[in-house]
């Protein structure tokens, strides 16, 4: 039931810079990216597929788009979606790691790291019943902090919840900060 609807564009242009925008009001609980590639741009937006009922996201994301000034005409929209219900990684005799557990992020919809660590543990418990997933009990103390964050977010207005992103950039670019995160993700 937890998943993040993402749209995406891969143009041409190659941009400079590495981008995030929040927008509450166009993305809920979601955000938007610029990502530069060599020799191409990656231009997305995610957000939780519970929220911002009956407004459609792709609507959102080109209105943002043209707000940008940012061309995609002949270019295809690639989507996904992102699945992070954890319900269980240990069925007996059958395992799921990563996007398939729901390890990723609700927040960000990180995920890479976290399919990582569970696969690795995951191929552990496989070789040793009895193997105690240390990691993956580190993953879950975690996603538990993120749900609580995506339980509170809603009770803040709009303005409330921009500023409370837009505060989260802003200590990004402090080191202190920026470390306790990529810990949390790395």
């Amino acid at each position: 039931k937890k998943i993040l609807t993402t749209l995406q564009y891969t143009i041409s242009n190659e941009s400079k810079e590495f981008e995030l925008f929040i927008d509450v009001s166009l993305f809920s609980w979601g955000y938007a990216w610029i990502f530069p590639h060599k020799g191409y741009t990656v231009i997305g937006c995610c957000r939780d597929a519970r929220f911002l009922k009956g407004v459609l996201l792709k609507d959102n994301f080109n209105e943002w788009l043209k707000n940008k000034n940012i061309e995609i005409k002949g270019v295809n929209l690639q989507g996904g979606m992102i699945n992070f219900d954890y319900q269980g990684f240990d069925f007996g005799n059958k395992f799921l790691a990563g996007d398939a557990a729901g390890f990723a992020s609700g927040i960000t919809g990180e995920g890479i790291y976290f399919a990582m660590v569970s696969g690795r543990e995951v191929a552990r418990k496989i070789d040793d019943p009895n193997y105690k997933t240390v990691e993956i009990d580190e993953i879950l103390k975690i996603k538990r902090t993120q749900e609580l964050l995506l339980k509170l977010l809603p009770l803040l207005n709009k303005s409330l919840l921009n500023l409370f992103f837009n505060f989260s950039l802003f200590l990004l670019k402090v080191k202190w900060f920026k470390n306790k995160v990529l810990k949390l993700y790395s």
